[in-house]
């Protein structure tokens, strides 16, 4: 019986852009990406167990990473949250008000999934490959 196990296996979640900030490694003022990146334990190349997640913001030009700590993790974490909130808010006021209906917030107008990520809240900020 052969046991195929392995370890590194990253697997990377892409948050959107967060910022934008002189990039630490090019100089140049850009946006910022927050990544997760999670390390994992594998079995039969299967992940099972993650064991290591590292938080980082990376530059869009030259994807140089800048690893955060974990208070700094949250704190981008949260703001995403509250953007996030706020967005929906704003979405649901200007549904209503552009319907007629004066709902305000409670809105029930007919666009009700707000935009996923950043790049289609903000379309004039479309990534080069």
């Amino acid at each position: 019986m052969i046991v195929v196990f392995g370890w590194g296996k990253q697997f990377t979640t892409d948050h959107g852009l967060v910022s934008r900030e002189t990039c630490h490694c090019c100089g140049r003022h850009v946006w910022l990406r927050h990544e997760t990146v999670w390390t994992w334990i594998t079995l039969y190349h299967l992940p099972i167990i993650p064991y290591r997640v590292e938080r980082s913001l990376v530059c869009t030009l030259c994807a140089s990473r800048r690893v955060l700590t974990r208070a700094e993790g949250s704190a981008i974490r949260r703001n995403l949250a509250a953007a996030e909130t706020r967005c929906k808010t704003l979405d649901a006021t200007t549904t209503a008000d552009a319907d007629g209906t004066g709902a305000g917030i409670a809105g029930t107008g007919s666009r009700s999934d707000p935009p996923s990520t950043n790049q289609e809240r903000l379309p004039g900020l479309r990534r080069r490959d």
